[in-house]
């Protein structure tokens, strides 16, 4: 039984009435750097499922990374460029966005995976450049570590500085594949991670993302995917029985539902190192069909330069994974 799950933050946890509940410089170095040293937190132990043994923090006593087996740590200005289809949600599709940004190309890899083209895109800017599967994998287990520890975990956090430090220079956009973009979602990052703006990042955060008043972008999918828009609906419970069949088995301290988007990709980010071969179904099924609509509200909802970034760099990251994987998820009716 894989039992993947970071501690449960104690100050992260949706107050009440924020929403309706059912029932109940080097950037990976500094990802690796806010590991922290007391576990408090969450194993991950692979069974049949990886074959080995993994480590994700969330902390409670101030834990506050996500490590994987591989021991890297998981770790806008409101505009139209956060991308929204005929349909309002961010576009996602292959060639030109509704905002008239290009998104990375589709081809096909000679083993028939998806593969993104190399080149540059139509606004002038490389696009992401062509790799192996394996290396694909790897970028998919950094990027999503990267954001989900981003989404997930407070900023305050002790364990965080390291990564929001690295976010705040330009090395880091080196490392990231280059997908249009990029540079302007980095550009609004930076600015939030200026001495005035980093100042409410906490803030903004216990806004967007907990409450207690009502979110303006709730992280969980089933506020989207359920009609009645509340926490633990059904999509959460499908996602609860498809993580059960494939033996990961979460062990969050608190009764926190599991399909909340920092978590998802940082599920996604071990997935790539560990069992590969879910990957797909867990991002076409339960993440990249309300994700989209999730940033959208984001951009929408926050002035932060800091969120304006993160909900742009992750929505271009995801159009990457998804593009590059060969993902048709299907069209679900969202209901926020």
């Amino acid at each position: 039984m894989t039992d993947f799950s970071p501690a449960q933050r104690r100050d992260c946890s949706p107050r009440p009435g924020a929403v309706r509940q059912r029932g109940n410089g080097d950037l990976r170095a500094a990802s690796a750097d806010s590991r922290p040293s007391d576990v408090g937190a969450v194993t991950v132990d692979c069974g049949a499922a990886c074959g080995g043994r993994a480590t994700a923090h969330r902390g409670a006593a101030g834990n506050d990374a996500a490590t994987s087996s591989s021991g890297a740590a998981g770790n806008g200005v409101r505009t139209s460029s956060c991308g929204a289809a005929g349909n309002g949600e961010a576009a996602l599709h292959c060639g030109t966005s509704a905002n008239g940004e290009a998104t990375p190309s589709c081809g096909a890899a000679g083993n028939g995976d998806a593969a993104l083209h190399c080149g540059t895109s139509a606004n002038g800017e490389a696009t992401a450049l062509c790799a192996s599967p394996e290396e694909a994998l790897r970028t998919i287990a950094f990027t999503g570590r990267t954001l989900g520890a981003l989404l997930y975990y407070s900023p305050a956090r002790p364990e965080q500085q390291p990564l929001l430090h690295a976010l705040a220079g330009d090395a880091w956009l080196e490392e990231w594949p280059a997908l249009p973009g990029l540079a302007e979602a980095g550009a609004l990052m930076q600015q939030g991670l200026v001495a005035d703006q980093r100042a409410t990042l906490e803030q903004e955060f216990q806004r967007l993302f907990l409450g207690p008043h009502a979110l303006p972008a709730p992280q969980w999918g089933s506020v989207y995917l359920d009609e009645e828009s509340v926490v633990y609906g059904e999509s959460t419970l499908a996602l609860r029985a498809w993580l059960r069949q494939r033996g990961i088995a979460p062990a969050l301290a608190t009764n926190e539902p599991e399909d909340h988007c920092g978590l998802l990709l940082l599920l996604s980010a071990w997935l790539a190192e560990n069992a590969p071969s879910s990957l797909d179904t867990l991002l076409e099924e339960h993440l990249l069909p309300w994700a989209p609509r999730f940033l959208t509200l984001l951009c929408e909802g926050t002035v932060h330069p800091f969120y304006q970034g993160l909900g742009r760099l992750t929505r271009i990251t995801l159009a990457h994974w998804r593009q590059y994987r060969g993902l048709t998820p299907p069209v679900r009716k969202l209901y926020r």
